[in-house]
């Protein structure tokens, strides 16, 4: 559903972190997939999700297992290759996370490979005619949600 930019927060001295972060729809295949209905329309790439996740992390001694789970509010654009109708999506979405990080002792580059799945509601996936806008096709849907998550990051 697409590459995501992330940060995570230590929560005092617990093994708990917050993490905000922006995810780029455009860039994720499958989301390209659906919100294009198999390709066949254009997506804007102006597409945006932002979120934030609880994670927890069980140590070990090369890295942690981690859980956890959050929302994410996404938006975005489609439009028809000739030009004749346009729309506009918003979703929210409450996800869960699981997975693993490793970790070398006494190095900070740390390996992220888990997986994040959910449900994601309409806030509104309508439709419109460009000569006609007074007159909105709804086409909200929910959707089950599964994206594997691999990050490469750094531990302070």
């Amino acid at each position: 559903m697409g590459p995501i930019v992330q940060t995570e927060f230590r929560m005092g001295q617990s093994a708990g972190y917050l993490a905000p972060y922006l995810r780029v729809p455009y860039a994720g295949l499958l989301y390209q997939a659906i919100a294009s209905e198999g390709f066949v329309n254009k997506v804007s790439p102006a597409a945006l999700g932002l979120g934030l996740q609880y994670k927890g992390l069980v140590p070990k001694k090369s890295g942690a297992w981690y859980f956890g789970g959050g929302g994410d509010y996404s938006f975005g654009a489609t439009e028809d290759y000739d030009g004749y109708w346009e729309g506009k999506h918003s979703y929210l979405g409450i996800l869960a996370n699981s997975g693993y990080r490793w970790r070398k002792p006494g190095r900070s580059l740390v390996l992220n490979l888990g997986l994040m799945a959910g449900y994601a509601t309409a806030l509104r996936d309508e439709w419109w005619f460009k000569d006609d806008p007074s007159f909105k096709y709804d086409d909200s849907q929910n959707y089950f949600l599964a994206m594997v998550e691999f990050s490469i990051g750094w531990e302070k």
